[in-house]
């Protein structure tokens, strides 16, 4: 009996991590980002707002398990795709077809790689004059 329990415990232990997925993320720019995991369908699986590259670097580790409420699991996730922001919203890089298990820099995807400053009011700009 006690052979049978430790068998099937090795066997979810085996199994359960197969159906896991995981990213490991660096913000490797000079600016804080933010890091969206989509899985093939689309779906949004995930974000986290890293700062920028420091030393010693910090990494984070994203896994399916913290995900959001609500998601498939049923259906594959993979290839995932990170995409990058700004703070503002616009787009830093993409990194796309990525495995479980991949190690992802913000500075190793495609894209322009840069934040471009938010403009500025009108207000700060000369009025006309009569």
């Amino acid at each position: 009996m006690k052979f049978i329990k430790c068998s099937v415990l090795l066997s979810l232990g085996m199994i359960l991590p197969i159906h896991a997925a995981s990213v490991r993320l660096e913000n490797d720019s000079n600016v804080r980002l933010r890091a969206v995991i989509r899985g093939a369908d689309g779906s949004t699986l995930g974000d986290v707002v890293l700062e920028p590259n420091t030393y010693p670097r910090s990494n984070y580790t994203w896994t399916d398990s913290t995900s959001q409420p609500g998601n498939n699991s049923s259906r594959s996730k993979t290839p995932l795709t990170v995409i990058w922001y700004c703070m503002n919203g616009t787009d830093f890089s993409i990194s796309d077809n990525v495995s479980t298990g991949s190690f992802i820099r913000a500075l190793q995807g495609s894209g322009k790689k840069n934040c471009t400053p938010t403009p500025k009011n009108e207000e700060e700009s000369p009025s006309e004059t009569k």
